[in-house]
């Protein structure tokens, strides 16, 4: 397969077959005999800077291929297996043709750049042979896909902003497309042995006569009291298909928080003779205060299932939920060191926030940022002195992190909702 010096091979066999086909021998007719002619690749506002006849090849733009990208190559893995995709790429040539600048020269670029249109479309396809006698290393030649060249056709606008692109004066060009070249990655593929036992004592796919899941699964969790979050002390609650243990072990309900190195287990509770529904309250784990942190979190259940003479454990899918903050004490109090000018409000949190959470708080409708969180902890400190932004009054305080507010409703399920007195504070004059 091609390599890396296949972009290379590509240029240097296109630049044979014009330098070949444009080195007429001298009695050829008028209309064919262009003797003398170069052949480069350099830039456009360099390529006009020689002299005599030539020909040059500018590769101007390399694209993916749509077709082969991220797609394997045929042969290369077997089904089952992982094997890198090649870096499929076309390239985009401007071919122009250039001499000295009187008019009977002018018509000997032109007809040099119709000799060059007609080499390029008599070699459509490129020869395997002539690949690898210019480009050996490349490993063109063993292409699964041939080499081919395509007019390009570019509107006046296209060509004309190609050109000032190349910040040089227009020429009469041609462009051309080269595909594909299949660029072999160097990682090595992966391939798994062979699958020797297809389920316990070889008995291959089970199947049912029931359009349930065959997997212990989670359809949707409900939480508590129309509420938009969980408290730690409140109860979720999860529905599903097959969440009962085949064992006498109770499913456990697993909790994964980004901030929290080691996930969460707690058992389920199991309300009703079902394996539907299941429910587990946060505060049952011992210490939930220090172990938990607001925020999202991710819940599945793992549930245990016998199977033959030994016990499996099988894991749900994730589905997510939010766990508020809840905000208690608070207090507005001047700094204790009588030389600073600062008011602070302080207020106790459970969960204990985390290192790296973003803590803010807001009063009423404005939001004030928390202090950086050096370690987990259950008591904020919050500079409310600045008077343009907080002036003085009352204000209802919630606390935000991660996104995720504490309650500020005292009943959800009320109607009217009301406001809980108790998260209010007063900010008197100075």
């Amino acid at each position: 397969m091609s390599t890396f010096e296949a972009i290379k091979g590509v240029t240097a066999t296109l630049c044979y077959l014009l330098d070949q086909g444009s080195q007429m021998p001298a009695d050829s007719p008028p209309v064919d005999h262009v003797p003398g002619t170069t052949i480069t690749t350099l830039p456009p506002d360099k390529a006009q800077e020689g002299n005599g006849k030539r020909l040059n090849l500018f590769l101007y733009h390399i694209t993916p291929n749509a077709a082969w990208r991220n797609m394997p190559l045929p042969n290369q893995v077997k089904s089952g297996e992982f094997g890198y995709p090649s870096l499929a790429v076309d390239l985009h040539y401007l071919l122009t043709a250039y001499d000295s600048a009187d008019q009977e020269a002018d018509l000997d670029t032109q007809r040099l750049l119709g000799r060059a249109m007609l080499i390029f479309h008599d070699n459509g396809l490129i020869d395997r042979a002539l690949l690898e006698q210019i480009s050996p290393d490349s490993g063109l030649h063993q292409q699964v896909e041939q080499i081919k060249v395509t007019p390009l056709p570019l509107s006046l606008e296209e060509m004309s902003k190609l050109w000032t692109t190349f910040q040089s004066q227009y020429r009469l060009s041609v462009a051309y497309q080269v595909s594909v070249l299949l660029i072999e990655s160097t990682k090595e593929s992966r391939a798994p042995l062979p699958v020797l036992r297809r389920g316990p004592e070889d008995q291959g796919v089970l199947s049912q006569a029931t359009m349930l899941p065959p997997l212990p699964t989670l359809t949707d969790l409900k939480l508590p009291a129309k509420q938009p979050s969980l408290r730690l002390s409140q109860t979720l609650t999860l529905n599903g298909h097959k969440l009962r243990s085949g064992t006498n072990t109770p499913a456990k309900v697993v909790f994964y928080h980004p901030y929290l190195a080691d996930r969460l287990e707690i058992e389920a509770n199991r309300p009703e003779n079902t394996d539907r529904l299941i429910q587990v309250n946060p505060n049952d784990l011992p210490g939930a205060a220090q172990a938990f942190a607001p925020g999202f979190y991710q819940v599945v259940v793992a549930v245990e299932e016998p199977q033959n003479d030994k016990t499996i454990t099988r894991v749900t899918n994730a589905l997510t939920f939010p766990l508020a903050p809840t905000i208690s004490n608070l207090n507005v109090v001047p700094d204790p060191n009588p030389t600073i000018n600062k008011l602070w409000l302080t207020l106790d949190v459970s969960p204990a926030v985390r290192v790296g959470q973003r803590v803010s708080v807001l009063l009423s409708s404005v939001e004030v940022a928390g202090p950086d969180m050096t370690g987990p902890t259950e008591s904020l400190m919050i500079d409310v002195t600045d008077r343009k932004r907080i002036p003085a009054g009352t204000y209802r305080v919630r606390l935000r992190v991660d996104g995720v507010d504490s309650h500020l409703i005292a009943d959800y399920t009320a109607l009217p909702l009301t406001f809980d007195d108790s998260l209010t504070i007063t900010i008197a004059d100075e």
